[in-house]
């Protein structure tokens, strides 16, 4: 599955409780963050449709990758 299969997932399972996060970011101070590490042989694409940024600023949440880089540099 690619990255945005898998957000897509994490949008699906925490539907209707969007609001709940905001007012955790807004009111109680809490880092609401989306966090994912990729493991891929190559660069992957990194690109976010417009709507995943928005759902991201619906709930006050940031986003963050940690790619890492495994294999033969792409040789395969």
């Amino acid at each position: 599955m690619d990255l945005e299969d898998h957000i897509d997932n994490i949008r699906n399972l925490i539907r209707g409780y969007e609001n709940n996060f905001k007012i955790m970011s807004d009111f109680y101070n809490c880092e609401v963050q989306l966090s994912c590490a990729i493991y891929y042989k190559r660069e992957p694409p990194l690109f976010f449709e417009k709507e995943i940024i928005a759902w991201l600023n619906s709930m006050g949440a940031s986003l963050d990758i940690d790619l890492y880089l495994s294999g033969d540099g792409g040789k395969t």
